[in-house]
């Protein structure tokens, strides 16, 4: 393989070190959405322009070790993951060659891996929950996004700034709501970035104007706080996510455990059907 991505053990490791000794670190996403987009191709949030195209490339071309690009391909298969829940893409090989043709000098690269958190939430709450404590809770925090602010202090807690941008096409927004995000970067820690592939450039032009926080995309962790299935692998199992979120807020009722027993024996219906493998390109 010409590209590799990390497990998600050696990314979490990775970034962990490198968050406690750096008051500046970026943690960036790119999955098949990004991809795509960065070749000419609409995604779930955006309808795809040269300007959000350029603006995904130039993120993506920013080279430095605490800038890091966690990208969805060719990353190893983990414990419990199955097509539509955070199993390598179908397209895998084809995002690789999307990659290489535009970004030659790419060859041979090692990204981070791009499921990280959102594996980490389903199938090792207590590894998620301590990452949290450790980098986002308590400090102050800026997030970025659609998602209502009580359910984000759901799951980040107390939020020092709140940025609410569109849910759609907020890329061709970021005129109005980008200011903001510059004016208040002083005031925080950490920085949480939920606008889609938007995500990526407001991680870019914060690094080129030199804001020094902990700049992370956690994903579409919100969306499954939320209860919306915005993501296969929410509809599958994001009610997981539960155990994540700060005690007080988490659901022990007998009516979610009882829901979501029958999903997962439904759910271990549809894996004994399909298969471990099904649709796996490796």
């Amino acid at each position: 393989m010409s590209l590799r991505s990390k497990s998600t053990t050696e990314s979490l490791a990775h970034l962990t070190d490198l968050l406690r000794k750096n008051k500046k670190v970026y943690f960036s996403r790119y999955g098949d959405g990004e991809i795509y987009t960065m070749v000419g191709k609409d995604c779930l949030e955006h309808d795809v322009s040269d300007a959000l195209e350029k603006g995904l490339i130039h993120s993506f071309e920013i080279y430095d070790p605490l800038y890091l690009k966690a990208v969805g391909v060719n990353y190893p298969v983990e414990p419990g993951m199955i097509h539509g829940l955070f199993a390598p893409y179908i397209d895998n090989f084809d995002l690789e060659k999307y990659i290489l043709k535009h970004f030659p000098k790419e060859e041979g690269s090692v990204y981070e891996n791009q499921i990280l958190f959102h594996y980490l939430s389903v199938f090792k709450p207590e590894v998620m929950t301590q990452f949290l404590d450790e980098f986002v809770r308590g400090k102050r925090i800026m997030f970025i996004g659609s998602t209502a602010r009580d359910v984000v202090e759901k799951l980040y807690g107390p939020l020092e700034v709140y940025i609410q941008i569109p849910n759609k096409n907020a890329f061709y927004r970021m005129d109005e709501w980008f200011p903001e995000i510059v004016k208040n970067s002083h005031r925080v820690d950490v920085i949480l970035p939920s606008a889609g592939v938007a995500s990526n450039i407001i991680n870019a032009r914060l690094w080129d104007a030199g804001v020094e926080a902990h700049v992370l995309d956690l994903g579409s962790l919100v969306d499954a706080a939320e209860g919306k299935g915005s993501r296969k692998w929410i509809k599958l199992k994001g009610y997981k996510v539960n155990k994540v979120l700060l005690p007080q807020y988490q659901n022990h009722s007998i009516a979610f455990k009882t829901q979501n027993f029958f999903k997962d024996i439904w759910f271990e219906g549809r894996k004994w059907w399909k298969g471990k493998n099904y649709r796996l390109p490796y």
